[in-house]
């Protein structure tokens, strides 16, 4: 797709985006195996509960150690520091870039307000929105607790001119977090626990268990072990530390209670939990509904345009929507930008669309096809910088060859 045809689908369309955990990379793990683990231990035989609340325990600490603990402050690692930096300044410069597009849309008619979905549930965006002067609404309204409420993704922000008397609408992205937050906690309703206590609360909780897993290591010693013979499934990691936990719990005895303890504690936190049954456990909880309503009627809207960045649609739920959506909405555009050529094939699958979509309007771009399509011998009006050096479209590339051209032009 050249980018020229992006400018002026921009210009005029409903803009939105969903952005996945790959766009957080390598400051934060992916979900990885971890959904697919939670989902087999919830329905492997042969173990006690006592087993069972340990293996959650040691997959939950690893989503904890790769997700959520990063975002405390002074829990970064010092290896990880300078990508927490570079990360921060990425979805900054990103987030920058939209409001300049919302700004200087020549569509006096559009709103000038964006809206960016996501499944992630950290606190990267929040922090880089610091570095912008960019409206920026969260769903939150009120002070110390600020409350949550789907109706305040309704409202528009508006300034009005102290000598003319004249209103013009302020560029604000809306930031829905799909799956909650590990700011969210429940008083009455959900309240903003912007200090964190929650995942604090959790961190402690974790750190008085005695004995748990090294899932990570453990998913290395097997790897070696089979060095290479044939592919590592998740089951057989699964396997092999039930394995390792029976051995353990011959020769140790273990209190049950620090374990449900950690769980209860965790629990907590708003969120859905990664297992592939989550929206079935969460379809009653309203929040979640509503967010979910939402994304599926701002799809179902005339001329609009939905950006996927570090998004997989490995989530079931969230691909159904957005195939329906593109089915039935002849004038959605949905341009989707894959990792690399591995990953278009992987999302083409997962979506179900590898004989193409039913209006032919979704677009998975992998770097290698955006590259031909806007090679600048192909007589461009937008200029790419360096449009060669594209590898990956991970959040810098998405916005440094995407977005940054394309204000560029239009400033």
């Amino acid at each position: 797709m050249q980018i020229e045809r992006l400018k002026d689908i921009i210009q005029s369309a409903n803009m939105n985006f969903l952005f996945g955990s790959g766009l957080s990379r390598p400051y934060l793990s992916t979900l990885g195996e971890i959904e697919t683990w939670l989902t087999d231990l919830n329905t492997r035989p042969g173990l006690n509960d006592v087993e069972r609340d340990i293996l959650r325990c040691s997959i939950i600490n690893e989503y904890l150690q790769g997700v959520i603990l990063p975002n405390l402050q002074g829990k970064i690692n010092d290896d990880l520091e300078g990508y927490y930096d570079e990360t921060i300044d990425n979805y900054a410069s990103f987030l920058h870039n939209i409001g300049i597009l919302l700004l200087q849309r020549r569509m006096n008619l559009c709103h000038k307000t964006a809206n960016l979905f996501t499944t992630n549930i950290d606190m990267l965006i929040e922090a880089a929105v610091r570095k912008t002067k960019l409206e920026f609404n969260d769903g939150f309204a009120g002070r110390k607790p600020a409350i949550f409420d789907e109706g305040n993704f309704s409202k528009m922000q508006s300034k009005v001119s102290m000598h003319l008397q004249k209103f013009h609408e302020i560029p604000t992205v809306n930031y829905i977090k799909l799956h909650g937050s590990i700011n969210w906690k429940y008083d009455e309703a959900i309240v903003a626990d912007d200090d964190l206590d929650t995942v604090k609360k959790v961190m402690d909780a974790f750190a008085t268990i005695p004995f748990l897993l090294d899932v990570r290591s453990e998913k290395q010693k097997i790897a070696k072990e089979k060095d290479g013979q044939s592919p590592l499934s998740p089951s057989d990691i699964m396997s092999h530390l039930v394995s390792e936990l029976k051995k353990y719990l011959k020769d140790n005895e273990i209190d049950h209670s620090l374990y449900l303890s950690a769980l209860k504690t965790y629990s907590e936190i708003i969120m859905v939990n990664p297992t592939k049954s989550k929206f079935r456990e969460t379809v009653m909880d309203l929040p979640f509904y509503e967010l979910m309503r939402l994304f599926s009627n701002e799809l179902e809207k005339p001329n609009t345009i939905l950006f996927v960045g570090g998004f997989s649609f490995a989530d079931e739920h969230l691909s159904k929507i957005t195939l329906r959506a593109a089915n039935n909405n002849p004038t959605l555009l949905i341009v989707v930008f894959a990792y690399q050529q591995a990953d278009k094939v992987l999302i083409e699958k997962n979506l179900g669309i590898e004989e193409g979509c039913q209006n032919g309007n979704i677009c998975v771009l992998c770097p290698e096809e955006y590259k031909e399509c806007n090679s600048q011998t192909n007589d461009m009006k937008i200029k790419i910088d360096n449009i060669d050096s594209l590898k990956h479209f991970d959040l810098a590339s998405i916005d440094k060859f995407v977005f940054q051209p394309i204000v560029g032009s239009i400033s």
